[in-house]
């Protein structure tokens, strides 16, 4: 026996059966092109590192696979960490030198005869002279193996050494990680033959990993200390414990799956026969019968047609087809699309406790495209989006169906069946662990501000949670900005009045002349995940004790939450900066030295009163004149800005008939600065100037009404009530030198500064002053000549547009569609206006006060704006 071990400490010239080190000639050549461009995680190899000071490591995959053995070799070897000398029974002598390969066959003359002792007697006295070793837990699944167990049990042997010595065994599981589908739920032929796409045979592997190009990497899960589950479960029997670690070691690994490959695939069949499976809605067909007399087998036929009709197709061939054209296209258009991996890490991670659904920002229709790409080429499975059912149309219909959409009316009206169909889909997408995407704001907002949520499909997620077999999900709020929009003109003309032109193949081809420009770069940044469990306890509530009503208020609150994170995680982007500027400075004219100065005032401005907690552009924080530069250059190129030279001075001015479509890029971050504005749109309008104090709480109070008047156009931070952030940008302004306090007065510095400062805040919402103060006073004159919210929409539109022509309205993007919805939003929700059979009428005479009101403060805000 001491010969033995003798002989098994000199591995290098006696045991040639774990990981090699030396390679032929042919191999050199496979793992310098292939193996070699494998990537490992840093982090998780200077843990092992670690582990292997104070105990032994052992190496676990899932199935034993001779490519994943000799790529995990590479793997360790590039990195310097030490080889498996054990690889149970794995030792592929075909990859070696001549000399070693004879070495590497010779049948070992020591240890137990019989072959199964022989092996497990091998692994302990690896691992008991501290040498890493090699683990697989069971055979691979196919067609040609009777069994997927080995005859030899490892992980015993391992217990039973464990219970013998002090010195720890770390068992860390690993999996190796290739672009590919997520596995079939349904196993196909080839599958049964080559392996599935997560357990792949010898050719499979072999052919998924030379033409995974650089996109292979380790996936490493957390170390499984043995010392410490054994001595927690040692009143029982080797073997007994030998299966709940080998259970805990595989269920790792198949967390590890879940995150990379996602959920298994099924058919679209079995998907089909699950939701209609589905309890509510057979417990509608109940219902439907009894009350119709309609029979089951037609309402089950129904069901098909509808699921059909909204169901998406995932493939992941068109999936890989797609991300190429794409990335043809983004290099064509773009400068770049950024996003940090430390965000996409936090989801994988989050996406093995519970489904994802993730709602970013919408503003362009490339948005469905980005999400998707961002999340593949990061190694997660592109999401199931929600899209309205007019992008259905062929060929994008087709595409978009098998990159993960599904499609869905715009109305539930006419047919009670089809809403119940959408929530047994969305309910079918939650249980199977699915990633979804969805847009809270419903449609693309023309403004560039984040639009008023809409609850339906939200709720209906709700609704899923609370009722489902779902234990938990996440709601990922993100944000997709871009420096310059594709859809610019688009948004401008629908802004002016034009109806939105319908999506169709026609226009799909038209679209195509945007190749011909540049749009800079595009931005997509997470904020903190909501957990839906943590959201509900919060509020004293749980799955079991929710009623109606605070279903409702819980749907409210989420979404409104959602929307303010969309808004916190945002984008400080170089465009929006300069249009910002630009809108807020005197005629809107700025030479370039003080568009310079006016960029950094508002930047550091944005800073301060985010903690610095706000996301920027790369390059603002270094180079922030080129970045000013860069911007400039993207409008004067577009004719978005006049550019004009007086002597050696240069001067950028925006031009009226720019004015609606630029904008959009102030209104990208307006969100920062909203409360400035109010506050110093009140404190004017109350008649505050230099040495002329206001009282604080007739500020607060005609603040806290403009507010409430604007609330669909602005989206607040929520946690916050009015009077704290009231009051947190008063002392900032304090702690500035724009204000001081005496007693009870605000007075404003008499700096010129602070002035400027002020009127500047002013004029960043003054288009939505002027815009709802002409509906305001229209309002009553108009709805007797009209007969729908559209021609109500269209009347004041045009009322707006005289008004600017007139000089009684300042600006001309106050001639806004967006924001003529928004104020008849605004007055329907307290009740001046009413559709009645979709006809617009005036309200009751009390409604009436409430509009006199908003009227006499919006005139307030308006006429005291121009005083000098």
């Amino acid at each position: 026996m001491k010969n033995s071990l003798a002989k098994l400490n000199d591995f290098d010239s006696v045991l040639e059966r774990g990981m090699p080190k030396y390679y032929n000639l042919l191999f050199k050549q496979i793992k310098k092109r292939i193996l070699s461009r494998i990537r490992y995680p840093k982090k998780r190899a200077e843990k092992i590192e670690e582990l292997s000071q104070t105990g032994t490591v052992v190496f676990v995959h899932k199935t034993r696979n001779t490519i994943w053995h000799l790529a995990l070799s590479c793997a360790l070897f590039k990195i310097k960490l030490p080889l498996a000398r054990f690889s149970a029974g794995l030792h592929a002598p075909f990859v070696r030198p001549f000399k070693l390969f004879l070495r590497a066959i010779a049948k070992i003359k020591w240890g137990p005869s019989d072959k199964v002792a022989k092996q497990e007697w091998l692994l302990t006295e690896c691992v008991r002279l501290n040498y890493p070793a090699e683990l697989f837990l069971r055979k691979p699944k196919h067609f040609f193996s009777n069994k997927t167990s080995f005859e030899t049990n490892y992980v015993c042997a391992l217990v039973a050494l464990q219970k013998k010595q002090e010195k720890p065994i770390f068992l860390v599981p690993h999996l190796l990680c290739l672009r590919s589908s997520p596995p079939r739920f349904e196993p196909t032929a080839i599958d049964l033959i080559f392996g599935s796409n997560v357990e792949p045979g010898l050719i499979r592997s072999l052919l998924r990993i030379i033409f995974c190009k650089n996109f292979a990497k380790w996936e490493v899960s957390e170390e499984f200390n043995l010392k410490t589950f054994v001595e927690e479960k040692k009143h029982l029997s080797d073997l007994t414990i030998a299966k709940k670690v080998r259970f805990h070691l595989l269920r790792k690994i198949a967390e590890m799956e879940r995150i990379f490959y996602g959920p298994s695939l099924k058919s679209h069949e079995r998907l089909r026969l699950d939701a209609i499976r589905d309890t509510q809605l057979q417990n509608y067909y109940k219902h439907l019968i009894k009350q119709t007399g309609i029979s089951k087998q037609k309402l089950i036929k129904k069901t098909k047609n509808y699921y059909d009709e909204i169901a998406a197709r995932f493939d992941m061939d068109v999936i890989r087809i797609m991300d190429k054209v794409l990335n043809l296209v983004w290099n064509k258009i773009y400068d770049g699309i950024s996003w940090d991996s430390n965000d996409i890490k936090k989801l994988r991670d989050l996406s093995s406790k519970g489904p994802l659904i993730i709602i970013p920002s919408h503003k362009s229709h490339i948005d469905y495209l980005v999400m998707s790409q961002v999340l593949y080429s990061e190694g997660i499975m592109p999401p199931h989006i929600a899209a309205g059912e007019n992008l259905s149309f062929f060929p994008l219909g087709y595409l978009f169906r098998r990159c993960g959409a599904y499609f869905i009316r715009r109305s539930f009206r006419g047919d009670p069946l089809y809403p119940k169909v959408v929530r047994a889909y969305i309910n079918q997408l939650l249980k199977e662990g699915k990633t979804q995407e969805f847009f809270i704001e419903g449609t693309r907002s023309r403004s560039g501000k984040i639009l008023p949520p809409r609850l339906g499909l939200l709720s209906i997620m709700v609704d899923c949670l609370l009722k489902g077999k779902t234990k938990e999900a996440f709601f990922i709020p993100a944000s997709i900005s871009y420096e310059k929009l594709v859809e610019a003109q688009n948004y401008r003309e629908e802004l002016e009045g034009k109806d939105k032109s319908s999506e169709s193949a026609a226009s799909l081809v038209k679209s195509t002349k945007i190749l011909k420009n540049r749009y800079g770069r595009v931005f997509v940044n997470f904020d903190e995940p909501i957990s839906f469990n943590d959201f509900l306890k919060k509020r004293g509530l749980s799955k079991e004790n929710i009623n109606n009503f605070s279903k409702e208020e819980v749907v409210k609150a989420l979404a409104y939450s959602i929307s303010s994170k969309i808004n916190r995680c945002s984008i400080i982007t170089v465009t929006s900066l300069v249009i910002t500027a630009l809108i807020g400075s005197h005629k809107r004219t700025l030479c370039k030295p003080m568009l310079y100065l006016f960029v950094k005032r508002i930047l550091r401005h944005i800073k301060a009163i985010s903690n610095s907690k706000v996301n920027l552009s790369k390059g603002l924080n270094t180079n922030l004149n080129e970045q000013i530069d860069y911007a400039l250059s993207l409008f004067v190129s577009d004719n978005l800005l006049n550019e004009e030279k007086v002597e050696k001075t240069t001067y950028y001015r925006i031009s009226e008939k720019n004015a609606l479509s630029l904008d959009f890029y102030k209104n990208n971050l307006l969100h920062h600065l909203v409360p400035d504005s109010i506050i110093s749109t009140a404190f004017i309008a109350l008649g505050g100037t230099r040495g002329r104090g206001i009282d604080k709480s007739a500020v607060f109070s005609l603040a806290q009404h403009l507010s409430k008047i604007f609330k669909f156009e602005f989206i607040f931070p929520t946690g916050k009530s009015f009077a704290d952030i009231f009051h947190s940008h008063l002392e900032y302004a304090k702690k500035t030198n724009l204000i001081y306090f005496d007693g009870e007065k605000i007075y404003m510095t008499n700096f010129r500064s602070s002035l400027l400062k002020i009127q500047f805040a002013t004029k960043l919402i003054a288009n939505f002053v002027d815009s709802y103060l002409v509906c305001a006073r229209k309002l009553s004159i108009i709805i007797p000549k009209v007969s729908s919210k559209k021609a109500l929409t269209a009347k004041l539109l045009e009322n707006i547009k005289s008004s600017y022509l007139g000089g009684m309205v300042e600006y001309p993007e106050s001639a806004s569609k967006d924001i003529v919805n928004n104020a008849i939003s605004l007055f329907t929700e307290i009740k001046v206006l009413n559709f009645v059979n979709k006809s617009p009428a005036l309200g009751d005479i009390e409604s009436l006060h409430k509009l006199q009101e908003i009227k006499k403060t919006l005139q307030l805000a308006h006429y005291k704006r121009d005083d000098r």
